[in-house]
């Protein structure tokens, strides 16, 4: 349903008095018909009459977010996925990620994200993580404003999102253990023959595949850093699924990352919607990580591309996530209010 018709609808259900929770059955209006009947060209809501109250302006102040994917930002198609205030209930956005070409994803980000990654030395990988933090740390107050629609405190959103930066200071600090190269030396040179003349040394270098981040709700911004920050110290790029109902968040983190330019292209991608299918194309150079439910990481890490292809999965699945509302329970102001993610960590 196009935005005009949501609204036209929205509008036909205030008039008749229809509860909120029956607008979905709202078919799309006919494209010709306005909400009295009347034919209508294509013109702004207020040139045909269409005055929003606060409860309707409420509703329509949302946005659809928007996928990062092979360098462009991308609305997706289809279906949405409706996003709350975890504290009043408003409607924040909706997101899809309908339309990906989540092979191409992986592709562009293998072919256009990796080879500079690879190329750069530990002290420039750092030097890359210690100026993303300070240009993060700049705009850490519109973080926080939008972190308290997930039902985040002051302190649970302290711990996310400047924590989450905290990653990036930290693992730029270990350029200086790491030389002066784009791959890390292992110890020292191993004799093999009597005489010296054939030895050994082991070299770690960066994998040529991609990083699969698919992070938890209680961390939006957290469960992505601390993440991104080994793998592009590793010289490695990443593509990023956060959970769907807290993404709005993490979506707001990566315009700035994208927009700042300190990471190289295709270095970080991002899927606000559906992940389903993503991991068919995984390949033995990927690495796939999962924060979420125990049920859910054992479906994914048994999943056959995984297995076929000896993918390296790495599973964190320690939460119990639950809120228990007693039947005293009455609304109170923001600050005094325990948050559904401190308790999900407990």
């Amino acid at each position: 349903m196009t935005a005009r018709g949501k609204l036209l609808a929205r509008r036909c259900a205030f008039n008749a008095g229809t509860p909120k929770s029956s607008l979905r059955e709202f078919a799309t209006p006919k494209p010709q018909m306005d909400f009295h009947g009347r034919r209508w060209t294509r013109r702004p809501f207020a040139s045909i009459g269409v005055h929003l109250n606060e409860h309707e302006a409420s509703y329509f102040a949302h946005m659809q977010l928007e996928n990062y994917a092979a360098g462009t930002w991308v609305k997706g198609s289809g279906k949405q996925s409706e996003l709350f205030d975890a504290s009043t209930g408003d409607l924040v956005a909706t997101t899809s990620s309908g339309g990906l070409d989540f092979a191409h994803m992986l592709h562009y980000a293998r072919t256009v994200g990796g080879p500079p990654l690879r190329k750069m030395t530990f002290p420039e990988r750092g030097r890359m993580l210690k100026a993303l933090a300070l240009y993060l740390m700049e705009r850490k107050d519109k973080y926080y404003q939008i972190s308290y629609k997930t039902g985040a405190t002051k302190a649970d959103s302290w711990v996310d999102i400047e924590g989450g930066i905290g990653n990036l200071f930290a693992n730029a600090s270990l350029r200086r253990t790491l030389g002066n190269m784009p791959f890390y030396v292992d110890g020292e040179a191993i004799k093999t023959s009597k005489q010296g003349t054939f030895i050994g040394h082991h070299i770690m270098v960066p994998k040529e595949g991609v990083a699969v981040h698919i992070n938890a709700f209680n961390f939006p911004i957290w469960g992505m850093l601390e993440k991104v920050a080994v793998n592009w110290m590793a010289g490695v790029p990443a593509v990023v699924k956060p959970a769907t109902v807290t993404s709005y968040l993490t979506e707001a983190m990566v315009k700035d990352i994208v927009a700042s330019g300190i990471v190289p292209e295709g270095a970080i991608q991002l899927i606000v919607g559906s992940a389903e299918g993503l991991l068919d194309h995984v390949m033995s150079q990927d690495v796939v990580t999962f924060t979420g439910s125990a049920s859910t990481g054992r479906m994914l890490k048994r999943h056959d591309r995984i297995i076929d292809e000896s993918v390296p999965f790495n599973m964190e699945a320690d939460s119990l996530n639950a809120i228990v509302l007693g039947p005293d329970a009455c609304r109170a102001p923001r600050s005094s209010t325990s948050s559904s993610r401190k308790w999900a960590r407990r």
